[in-house]
C-alpha cells in the first residue's frame, strides 16, 4: 500500500480540528498514523502550521498528499508559513513620540460615518409595550 500525507479530524461535533498526518491509505481517516506533520483549524480564521522538514523528508520517501493535504502544503509554503495575520497575529504597532503604543490604522482610514435617519431627520422613538398600553 502506499502512504499519503492526509489529514485526520480530531476536535468535537460541530468543532472540527486536524492534522495533517503521514498515513497508510488502506487506515481509516481517523485511524493509525506514522507521523504527525502540523494542524489546522478552520475555525481560528484557518490557524494552519506545518512542520516543513517532515513533508520534504516524507516526500523524498514516496508519500502522496491528498488534495485537502495539498491545498493547505501549498498555502502554508505561499504564506511562508505559520498562522496569517487574519488567523490570529497581532496588527502591526507603531510607537508615539511620548512613547505610547498606537495601533496601525487600517487601510479604510477608521473614520466612523454619520447614520442618517430614515424619516427624514426625526430619531426612531423606542417605544415599550407598557408605554402603548398607558396611551390606550
Amino acid at each position: 500500500m502506499s502512504v499519503r500525507i492526509r489529514l485526520r479530524r480530531t476536535g468535537s461535533r460541530k468543532r472540527p480540528f486536524y492534522r495533517v498526518v503521514v498515513a497508510d491509505s488502506g487506515m481509516p481517516r481517523d485511524g493509525k498514523f506514522i507521523d504527525i506533520v502540523g494542524y489546522y483549524d478552520p475555525r481560528s480564521e484557518g490557524a494552519l502550521e506545518i512542520d516543513e522538514e517532515k513533508v520534504r523528508l516524507w516526500e523524498e520517501r514516496g508519500a502522496q498528499p491528498t488534495q485537502a493535504a495539498a491545498r493547505l502544503i501549498a498555502r502554508y509554503r505561499a504564506g511562508g508559513g505559520g498562522v496569517s495575520a487574519a488567523a490570529g497575529e497581532e496588527m502591526p504597532v507603531e510607537i508615539a513620540e511620548g512613547g505610547e503604543e498606537m495601533p496601525v490604522e487600517s487601510a479604510e482610514g477608521g473614520e466612523e460615518m454619520p447614520v442618517e435617519s430614515a424619516e427624514g431627520g426625526e430619531e426612531p422613538s423606542l417605544e415599550t409595550a407598557e408605554d402603548e398600553d398607558a396611551e390606550t
